[in-house]
This record gives C-alpha cells, structure tokens and sequence, in this order.
C-alpha cells in the first residue's frame, strides 16, 4: 500500500493503494465496537460528510476485492461500524 496517491489509485502491479485518511477511517473503525456517527468520523478525520461517504465507498471497494466478509457498514440512523473483522 501506498500513501499519497488519489484515493482509489491502483499501482503498476494493479495494487489498489490506500491513502492515509483511509488507513485512518480503518483504524478508528477498527478501535470501535460500536456505531459511529458520520458527523464524528468526518470530524475526526477533518473532512466533510460527503468526502467521508467517497472514502467509504474506496474503502469497501478495496475490501471487497481482498475480503468477502469485511466490510464498511453503514445506517441512515447509526452511522458506520466495520463488519466482518
């Protein structure tokens, strides 16, 4: 994985590369075990809803081509929580 690319990069191998707001949103995913609130991700991470929204997507994107059971899971009401780890 490689930081500094544009989200969703893929390298020469066809790697998909990660940046670092994403290794951050799995991290702090990773450390909950509960729901978290877009709002509270976004601001943790000094981004916006809808670039956190774009990131998660990137995110289970990578993780569905990796893992078939881990995922960014989401809720109109709860927010996000990771699944499958």
């Amino acid at each position: 994985m490689v930081l500094g690319m544009p989200s969703g990069s893929e390298d020469m191998s066809g790697e998909c590369m990660i940046t670092k707001r994403e290794q951050e949103l799995i991290a702090i995913l990773l450390g909950s075990d509960s729901w978290m609130k877009g709002s509270v991700l976004a601001g943790m991470l000094g981004c916006g809803s809808r670039t956190l929204q774009a990131e998660i997507a990137v995110v289970n994107k990578m993780l569905s081509k990796h893992s078939r059971t881990m995922k960014i899971a989401s809720n109109n009401r709860l927010g996000y929580r990771l699944e499958g780890s």
